[in-house]
Order: structure tokens, then C-alpha cells, then sequence
């Protein structure tokens, strides 16, 4: 699949890179990981203490709830987290949104207006996303939409991972607080 890249040894900083910004800041939140890659692998970097984690792909290898019920990973379309959320969730604290792309038939094209909603509804306090820096025009979409709801930018770094080929292998996280 075209996104199988991600799920290689080098691309597994990018998790880190997460774990260490959360590492202090989701005591008791909950977590949400939209499109989240047909493993759900954030789930296995999100420091301890969260009270709930959700995370959905169409890909993903299993549907499963475990932990008493605290991590839920879903295969559904970006399109019905919004509705499904209204099912369980009763607040949403942190927004995660990795390996953000366009353009093929693996990924979702609704990503971004699902982001865009589930910000006016939850008005989360954390937001975290993450994309090749080629998409950079998918970067500024959601910078601009991000800072019309108010948030402001906590860090933005680039991750490049050797050997640079200036595509998927440079990498751009936008930390968001509001």
C-alpha cells in the first residue's frame, strides 16, 4: 500500500516526537487519533494516564476496545467519527492527525473538514498534526483553519529522516494549544 513507509523502523520517530510533547499533558484526557494507519501505532507512545484514546482507519488489522474499555480502535471512515463520538465521548482533549496526505486511494480527502468539525464541537485543548512537508499546501489549510478557531502554534519542527528525498521522508509537526 502506498503509506507502508510509515510503518518502517526509521518512521517510528515520529511517535517519539509525540511521546515527548504529550509526556506531561494528557493526565486524565481524552485522546483522539484520526486516520489513524491500519495498526493504530500512536497508541503504544501515548504516555500513561489517559483516560480514553480513539482512534479510527478504514485499514486498521482489528477492531478492538481494551483496558476496560479506555483504548478503542475503530475501522470506520473519517466521515463518521464525528457521529460516533457523539456516541462515547463526553469531551475531547487532544487531536491527533498523522501522516496527513491527499491524493490516493488510501487516504481520506475528508480528513480535514473532520478535523475543521471536530474542533467547533470539542474545541479540544491540544492539537498535533503531522505531514510530508511536499504536502505544504495541505499544511496551510489546516494552519489557517486552526488559527480562525483560535489556536495558536506551541512548536512546529521538521523531522527529516536520512536519506532526505525532499517528499515523505521530511517531515512537519504543528503543535497547536487553545
Amino acid at each position: 500500500m502506498t503509506w507502508e513507509y510509515l510503518d518502517t523502523e526509521p518512521f517510528q520517530a515520529r511517535f517519539g516526537i509525540v511521546h515527548s510533547y504529550l509526556r506531561d499533558k494528557v493526565w486524565d484526557k481524552t485522546i483522539v487519533d484520526l486516520n489513524c494507519g491500519h495498526a493504530a501505532p500512536l497508541v503504544d507512545y501515548i504516555p500513561y494516564g489517559f483516560s480514553l484514546f480513539y482512534a479510527n482507519d478504514i485499514n486498521l488489522d482489528d477492531e478492538i476496545s481494551y483496558g476496560n474499555g479506555r483504548v478503542i480502535l475503530e475501522r470506520i471512515m473519517d466521515e463518521k467519527v464525528p457521529e460516533r463520538l457523539e456516541e462515547i465521548l463526553d469531551r475531547l482533549d487532544v487531536l491527533v492527525l498523522l501522516g496527513h496526505a491527499t491524493g490516493n486511494e488510501q487516504e481520506s480527502d475528508m480528513a480535514l473538514g473532520v478535523w475543521g468539525s471536530l474542533l467547533v464541537k470539542w474545541k479540544p485543548s491540544i492539537l498535533i498534526h503531522e505531514a510530508a512537508s511536499s504536502f505544504s499546501d495541505l499544511i496551510a489549510k489546516t494552519e489557517d483553519m486552526t488559527r480562525l478557531l483560535d489556536y495558536q502554534i506551541d512548536l512546529r519542527m521538521r523531522l527529516i529522516i536520512e536519506p532526505d528525498d525532499g517528499f515523505v521522508r521530511s517531515r512537519v509537526f504543528t503543535f497547536y494549544r487553545g
